[in-house]
């Protein structure tokens, strides 16, 4: 029971991070997410055994729609493309990581639909997004060259 209630506040915490009105906080929030999905790539040579991170992403996979979302509804700066770009790494790092399991085709689904989302934007900041996306997607070229060396 004890873990269950931890789990619940860091899950809470990172939730807060990401609804927060600052966009500071929430690229901050972004970044510890982002590098604890780092950090399970990494220590997971098998690949086999991510069914917890992947439990712990689906938590949040709402929130960071939500964020992508959000950062549209206002007008287009230089840190809501960086936090378009997060959040679509994070995708990116979620797919790698369910690379060995059953959840792999719904990972790649909602990283495109996180994508589409992205390009939907207003065609003032058309140039912006582009190399955000080109950006993400060189990181996923990167990815699956990085997992077809490793098997």
């Amino acid at each position: 029971m004890f873990l269950f209630i931890l789990y619940r506040q860091c899950i809470k915490c990172v939730q807060i991070t990401f609804m927060d009105s600052n966009i500071q906080v929430q690229t901050v929030g972004l970044y510890v997410l982002k590098s604890i999905f780092q950090r399970e790539l990494g220590e997971s040579a098998n690949m086999e055994n991510n069914s917890f991170i992947l439990f712990f992403a689906g938590e949040l996979l709402g929130d960071i729609f939500s964020l992508i979302c959000k950062i549209w509804e206002k007008l287009v700066t230089r840190e809501s493309l960086v936090i378009a770009g997060e959040c679509l790494r994070l995708l990116v790092l979620l797919h790698a990581l369910s690379q060995a399991s059953e959840c792999q085709k719904d990972v790649m689904n909602l990283l495109l639909e996180a994508i589409i989302m992205v390009v939907s934007v207003s065609t003032e900041a058309h140039s912006q997004v582009v190399k955000v996306l080109t950006t993400v997607y060189v990181d996923l070229l990167g990815f699956k060259l990085f997992i077809g060396l490793g098997s």
